[in-house]
């Protein structure tokens, strides 16, 4: 299970790295619209990579500037890293993002649930 954590940790922060910006704005032009697609990108993720646990996302209470992040997933380093990439995805697209980890998998719940807040110009 910690070569898996490591596999996944090392393709989460390699997607959201520098070299891949072109490959995630196909997503969106913006960071509510990229994160309205995340499912979409996850989903083919795991399809290139199926050996490795990539998080399957969804969204719920989306407004124009907020959104909740489900993140259900079977390794529980993710929930540490999801900060850390969203806070990337947030610089990439020249947004500040707030992140608060509303539900966690570690203290009870069936999955992650991340509340995202920005602010747009």
């Amino acid at each position: 299970m910690a070569n898996e954590a490591a596999d996944s940790e090392h393709w989460m922060l390699k997607i959201v790295s520098e070299k891949n910006v072109s490959l995630l704005a196909a997503y969106g032009k913006s960071l509510p619209e990229f994160l309205k697609n995340a499912p979409n990108l996850c989903a083919r993720a795991r399809m290139v990579f199926p050996g490795l646990d990539i998080p399957q996302f969804s969204l719920t209470e989306v407004s124009r500037q907020s959104l909740q992040l489900h993140c259900v997933t079977q390794c529980d380093e993710y929930a540490q890293l999801m900060p850390l990439v969203l806070s990337r995805l947030g610089q990439m697209f020249d947004t500040p993002i707030e992140i608060s980890h509303v539900k966690q998998r570690q203290l009870g719940a069936d999955h992650d649930v991340f509340l995202l807040r920005w602010t747009l110009g």
